[in-house]
Parts: C-alpha cells; sequence; structure tokens
C-alpha cells in the first residue's frame, strides 16, 4: 500500500512539534550570505538536540568557510551551507566573531527528549527504510542554487510504501540572495511500521539544479491527527496554523518592520572590534601614541600593517619608543589576537600585543630576541614573552614572568591574550587552531585600559641611548573579543532555575570524544552566588564556574585530566549544549546536558 502526502512550495513555516521558525529576516534576500570561518574540523549534524546526528562521515575542515542561513533561539547552533549541504554547527566551532549575528531564520530545534536521529537520505527516490515501528519526523531541505521560474508550480510529495499516516506537514520557501533560494519542509508520520519505506517525487521544477536532503526522527512527543496534503507552491508568510490563528481573531496582518541582515564586519558595540588591515586606512577608533606616519604602513603589502620598529622602548624609565596603536578596551572579559611576523636579531627587538593604562601600567604579549634564551642554551634568542608592569616595575620580577624559547621565521606566529578578573593569559599558535598556553600574570587594577599593538627596535633601559638598526614588523590583523564577565552576579531566577531542574528531573552529562558519546549522571549541585560547582559519577568528576544569565563556563577535572568548558542554557534550564577542550591546546569538542 502505498501512501501520498503532497506540499506545495510556500514562503515562512513553523514546523510543529519538530521546531518552529520564529523569526525571518524582512530584508531577505541578502546580497550574499554572510561567511564565517570554521575553527576547528567537525561534521555537519541534522539538528542541534542531537550533536551526533551526522549527515556526513565527512569532516568540514579548519580554516573552510560556511555560509550562515540562521541559528537556532539560543544562538548556540548556527544553520549553514557547505558545498550544497544544509546543516547545523555549533557556535563555539566558527573562528569569525558573531556577537552582531542576526540571523535570516531563527529556528526553535526537536525536542531531544522525545526523538532520536534515525538516518538521512539525499535525493528524492531514495528510500528511507524504517527500522522499527511509531511515528516519525521528517525534516528536510531543497537548496536551489541556480532559480528558475519553472519552480513556482513544483509540488513535493511524500510516499509511503507499506504503513503510516502522514498526520501533519509545513514549510518555508524564501530567497536567500538574488541567485538563490532555499525550501524547509516538514513532515510527521503517525503508525509507520516497521520495513515501510520513505521517499519523495519532486515535480514540476524544470530543468533547474537542486540539492535534497531528509533527515528522520523517531517521534515520541505527541498524538496527531490525519491531514494528508500541503501546498508548497503557494506564497505564504506564515504557517497555516498562524494564519488562521490570526484571521480568526481580526488581528492585523501589516507587515512588520524588517530586522537588520546578519553582519560581519568591523564593528564597534561594546562586544567585538576586528581589523583586517585590508584597506588603506586604519578602522575607527584607532588612535597613534607617539605617531611616526613615515614608519607605519597598510600599502607596502596589502593586507598587512607593518610597522618599522626603532630604537626605543617604554620599559621602566625608557619614554622613547614610538607608534604605539591603541584603542578602548571592553569593560567586560575580553580576548584580543593578532598574529605577527617579526626577524629580530638584537637584544629586545621585538612586537606583539599590548594591555596599556600609561608607561608604568601596561601588560604585553610579544616575539623578541632576548640573550637570555641563548644563555638557556638555545640555539638563538628568538622566542615569547608574556610580561607586566607595574607601578614602574615588572611584575613578576625577571626571570619569573613567563618566556619560552621559540624559533621564528617568515610565516608568523598567532598571539593571544585572554582577561578574566585580574588574570592574564598569553596564548601563541602557529595555525591559529591549535593554542599553547604561555603563562597567566595576575595585575589586580588597570585603570581605563587601552588595548593594540606594538613594535620596539630595543629595551634599552637603563640608560635609553643604545642605537638599533630598523626592523619592519608585520601585523596581519586584530581581533577584540568579549568573552562575558566571570565572578559577577548570576542574573535573578538562574541559579534558582538550575537548582529546580536539577532537583525536579536531575542532569545527564554528556560529551563527545572522538565521535564517541559517553553520558554520566550529576550528582551534586553546590550553588555559592553565582559559583557553581557540578559532581559527576566518572573519575571523581566536577564541573566549576560561573553562571551568567544563562552561561556557565569554567574548568572541569577529574582523575583523568582537566580543561576549559562552557554551556549555554535553554530558557528552562532543562538542557545545555556547549563545548569541552583539554589542556591548553586541544580541540573544542561538543558536550551537553539534559
Amino acid at each position: 500500500m502505498k501512501t501520498v502526502k503532497t506540499i506545495l512550495i510556500g514562503i515562512v513555516w513553523c514546523v510543529l512539534l519538530a521546531g518552529c521558525v520564529t523569526s525571518v529576516d524582512e530584508a531577505l534576500p541578502y546580497d550574499q550570505l554572510p561567511e564565517i570561518t570554521v575553527a576547528t574540523q567537525f561534521n555537519l549534524v541534522a539538528s542541534p538536540s542531537h550533536p551526533t546526528a551526522y549527515l556526513s562521515s565527512d569532516k568540514i575542515p579548519a580554516g573552510e568557510k560556511v555560509r550562515v542561513i540562521g541559528t537556532d533561539k539560543n544562538a548556540a547552533w548556527l544553520l549553514v551551507l557547505h558545498d550544497n549541504l544544509l546543516g547545523w554547527m555549533p557556535t563555539f566551532f566558527s573562528a569569525t566573531n558573531i556577537a552582531t549575528l542576526k540571523p535570516a531564520v531563527v529556528v526553535e530545534s526537536l525536542s531531544d527528549k522525545c526523538t532520536k536521529y534515525l538516518g538521512a537520505t539525499f535525493a528524492p527516490d531514495e528510500a528511507w527504510i524504517s527500522n522499527g515501528s511509531g511515528a516519525v519526523f521528517v525534516i528536510g531541505s531543497i537548496y536551489r542554487s541556480h532559480p528558475e521560474a519553472a519552480f513556482d508550480a513544483a509540488s513535493l510529495t511524500l510516499q509511503i510504501t507499506g504503513s503510516g499516516m502522514v498526520a501533519e506537514s509545513d514549510y518555508i520557501h524564501t530567497p536567500l540572495t538574488p541567485a538563490s533560494a532555499v525550501v524547509l519542509f516538514a513532515f510527521s508520520v503517525d503508525a509507520l511500521q516497521k520495513g515501510s519505506e520513505i521517499s519523495f517525487d519532486l515535480a514540476k521544477i524544470g530543468e533547474e539544479p537542486l540539492s535534497f536532503q531528509a533527515a528522520f526522527f523517531s517521534d515520541e512527543c505527541a498524538d496527531h491527527i490525519d491531514v494528508s496534503q500541503l501546498a508548497i507552491g503557494e506564497a505564504k508568510v506564515m504557517s497555516t496554523e498562524q494564519r488562521d490563528t490570526m484571521q480568526n481573531s481580526g488581528a492585523a496582518s501589516d507587515p512588520q518592520p524588517a530586522s537588520a541582515p546578519l553582519i560581519i564586519s568591523p564593528s564597534r558595540n561594546g562586544i567585538f572590534f576586528y581589523d583586517e588591515f585590508d584597506s588603506e586606512n586604519l578602522n575607527a577608533p584607532w588612535a597613534w601614541i607617539k605617531e611616526d606616519p613615515s614608519r607605519w604602513s597598510l600599502t607596502g603589502t596589502p593586507g598587512i600593517l607593518q610597522i618599522t620598529a626603532t630604537g626605543g622602548d617604554m620599559a621602566l624609565a625608557c619614554r622613547n619608543h614610538q607608534n604605539l596603536l591603541l584603542q578602548d578596551a571592553l569593560s567586560e572579559n575580553f580576548e584580543i589576537q593578532t598574529k605577527v611576523t617579526i626577524r629580530p636579531t638584537q637584544n629586545y627587538q621585538q612586537g606583539g600585543l599590548v594591555i596599556f593604562e600609561d608607561m608604568d601600567n601596561y601588560i604585553k604579549l610579544d616575539l623578541l630576541w632576548s640573550d637570555a634564551f641563548i644563555n638557556d642554551g638555545n640555539e638563538s634568542g628568538e622566542g615569547i614573552e608574556l610580561l607586566s608592569e607595574q607601578k614602574g616595575v615588572f611584575t613578576p620580577a625577571w626571570p619569573a614572568w613567563p618566556r619560552a624559547y621559540l624559533k621564528l621565521d617568515n610565516d608568523g606566529v598567532f598571539l593571544k591574550i585572554r582577561k578574566e578578573g585580574a588574570w592574564y593569559d598569553g596564548y601563541y599558535s602557529k595555525d591559529g587552531q591549535q593554542w599553547i598556553r604561555l603563562g597567566s600574570i595576575s595585575v589586580p587594577t588597570i585603570a581605563n585600559p587601552q588595548v593594540g599593538i606594538f613594535a620596539l627596535g630595543s629595551n634599552n633601559a637603563p640608560n635609553c641611548t643604545h642605537a638599533v638598526p630598523d626592523i619592519p614588523v608585520d601585523f596581519d590583523f586584530f581581533h577584540l573579543n568579549s568573552i562575558g564577565t566571570s565572578g559577577s552576579v548570576a542574573q535573578p531566577g538562574s541559579t534558582e532555575l538550575l537548582l529546580n531542574h536539577f532537583e525536579e528531573s536531575g542532569y545527564e552529562y554528556v560529551w563527545l570524544a572522538d565521535n564517541a558519546e559517553k553520558a554520566v549522571k550529576i550528582l551534586d549541585i553546590q550553588i555559592d552566588g553565582s559559583n557553581v560547582i557540578m559532581q559527576y559519577n566518572s573519575n571523581n568528576g566536577s564541573l566549576t564556574g560561573v553562571l551568567n544569565d544563562n552561561v556557565y563556563t569554567g574548568k572541569w577535572a577529574s582523575d583523568a585530566g582537566s580543561g576549559d568548558f562552557e554551556f549555554t542554557f535553554a530558557s528552562n534550564f532543562s538542557t545545555a549544549t556547549g563545548w569541552w577542550s583539554e589542556g591548553d591546546s586541544s580541540p573544542k569538542q561538543i558536550q551537553f546536558l539534559r
């Protein structure tokens, strides 16, 4: 017996229990879809609530670019397009800051309490065979890379060979750019018997090339009634249920004001700032201290800010440096990054990142030449250091500050300073993905700090007169990112919601390592203000961190190791998604609470 369910392709959707599109940007179509760069390799998944629902065994490599279409309601996951495959990725796997992201669509995803990923197909006539009996959700997409007018009459038919009943369905069909569009569809199938097959018939599409995919999930969420047909050719701006409710209530149907499109560009909004140094002028709000315009350039090598360092320093009593480039820091915890290329040959030639109050109070992370590295037995004086001057004194004093021998070359080194409370951690990396922690410095107070980059020809303290040759220092970019406010008071109700859910339902702590899932129980939660400690039953494990609103960040530790973590909770604190890493340089892995 074959059952069919046909939908005609239209404009905005709410996919019943499978998930609602809660907002759609009326500014669509965009001139082009925004792109982000992937920070670490991962697999696209079919649903944010199912982190192991892999759509493909092929990982998207670090450094690859993907196009963003939407987010889940917590912005913890991004709906992205890569090689015409549409899927979800954790937000924290993006190397591009998305703090100002205004998604084209926002989707409330499937419940993880009553659904399970079963598989996917990637052609309409490719049959999916049920290996069990019961209800099934089908969620899919049709990506139109070259839209043609003939598609306006298209229809999509879900065909069941065996036994089953289509209970609910809905869809969206929206342009993405002037040259692309997407159809997102969903079906709820009841009473599907083991061995039954589901396939699709996509008709009246003309000769247009299409990319089709459908994901299947078991459904134990609710009972449904039989509705067997839905059109996808008719344009509509809301789900059928929403439209009927509005018409019955007499509500006005005037269009809502268009929301701003997703913008990833140099911005100064208290959240982040990027300058890729790819124009002939610096982006606001940079300001030079002791500028010598003849010794810096954005045009010599496009995409590079080159500062020519000359003899001078800001250490101790010296005040003869030039071309310190600064801007205001953020009031909350933050992170600054750059990539530096320098080939020093004389003592204390250097370049890097700086957090600056004045000449007597600053923190800097730099690449340099120091004879001390040779004295330590290394073949050259090249290295890296994290140094602080407080009230005119090196704190900690030489030789206690963090430093390491590091062979430098023309490929450059990525540098990062991460501020959390009074602690400043220094990191370096050869590829911008795998970071090595150099060390930490505690600085109780920096008044009105500024952040930026610097290049110095020589640390010539104490006489400040030693002459050295000029040396070019290249900077590829500068990024300033907010990372939240550790130690601040949690928003009212956050800890109460967390504790109430734990006492009523408990939490299962699940993490992924090498694509394998491990699940353990949270045994106890201790709360002191915004400080939260969770104990779990694996190797004496614990999560220790700070809860700010619905974001929980901190350190994990067990007999097996230790590292960092972050969770973002759902609004009712029933679930959380996030990442964990081990040590200072391991890649981030997916984890969640349920």
